[in-house]
């Protein structure tokens, strides 16, 4: 990714398949491009034409996110309707419903891999739950855990795999939770992220440090500590973090950045003393990664909604109505 100069790229192709708005945007294990729309389907595209290669159709309500799961390749998706579903690809160009999930009440946000087999959810219904992969359940996962201490819907969720919480953000109440996956107790809470609320905002750079778009640009947090430990400064703030390699790329939705990707380099500050302790009495990361902003680029003044890069640089963006452009 250090040679994607975005001062260079062009539209190469528009992927005009959805007829709805593209919700989601994926990078499958295979490095094939995904989306899922308010059509309520989820598209999967040839790796070398960008054609429709498989249309997956089994659902009567917009399909929110999906992702895919390392250990077995399923893909998941969230739902309007109050489900989860699990899909098994079973060629490039077949698949089949496994089960489905429905213990939420409203519209499902979110799925995000855990530990262990694990998966959470996070919903308009205001709860956060935890599902336990077992060949021997009927529906393949079963939840073991509901989290229902929150005021408003839940759009984003995160994994801190070094401490082995989730970090939560209720879209209302402007902050971010932190609840241990061990106890399921909350153990700490962040005020005033005056966070975006979109999927892709939060990411964990490393073990250590999670990026967060918000309205102002992007905050640094050392998890640990759970302390902001840099901020940086972006015009119409950020609502899509993807990194590549050793690079972030960012945009916004807002006026003066709504049609803006941004390169970031992320690079290491010098070793800190392991006897220099913070102000919660832990360990300061070694090598704690900070970001340089290193190229800024506007796409022909197409509206960035949603972002994502594959690895051999192809950058797919969402835009106005319903297409996706592909950058290179």
């Amino acid at each position: 990714m250090d040679k994607l100069n975005l001062k260079n790229i062009t539209s190469f192709k528009t992927l005009s398949y959805h007829t709805s708005f593209v919700m989601c945007l994926l990078i499958l294990n295979d490095d094939r491009l995904a989306s899922s729309s308010d059509d309520c389907s989820i598209i999967i595209y040839n790796k070398e034409t960008f054609d429709s290669q498989c249309v997956i159709k089994d659902f009567e309500y917009p399909v929110n996110n999906i992702i895919q799961l390392s250990y077995n390749n399923y893909l998941i998706s969230s739902c309007s309707d109050k489900t989860i579903t699990i899909i098994k690809l079973t060629s490039l160009t077949t698949y089949n419903i496994i089960s489905t999930l429905n213990n939420h009440f409203l519209s499902v946000n979110r799925v995000i891999e855990l530990d262990n087999f694990e998966i959470a959810s996070c919903s308009d219904d205001q709860t956060v739950r935890i599902y336990k992969y077992n060949e021997k359940y009927g529906s393949l996962y079963q939840c073991i855990m509901t989290i229902v201490s929150f005021s408003s819907t839940i759009e984003a969720i995160v994994f801190i795999k070094k401490t082995k919480e989730i970090i939560i953000s209720p879209y209302k109440d402007q902050t971010l939770q932190f609840w241990s996956l061990i106890f399921y107790n909350k153990v700490f809470v962040l005020d005033n992220i005056y966070f975006e609320g979109f999927h892709n905002s939060l990411l964990m750079l490393n073990n250590d440090i999670l990026a967060i778009g918000v309205f102002s640009g992007i905050h640094l947090i050392d998890v640990q500590s759970r302390e902001i430990i840099k901020k940086i400064k972006v015009v119409g703030g950020v609502s899509n973090i993807i990194k590549k390699g050793n690079y972030l790329f960012t945009n916004g939705v807002f006026k003066g950045n709504y049609d803006t990707i941004q390169k970031w380099e992320i690079v290491k500050k010098n070793t800190i003393n392991e006897d220099n302790k913070n102000k919660k009495g832990n360990e300061k990361i070694e090598n704690i990664d900070i970001i340089k902003k290193e190229v800024k680029h506007k796409l022909n003044n197409n509206r960035v909604i949603l972002m994502n890069i594959l690895n051999n640089g192809i950058i797919a963006t969402t835009t106005f109505p319903f297409n996706i452009k592909l950058w290179k």
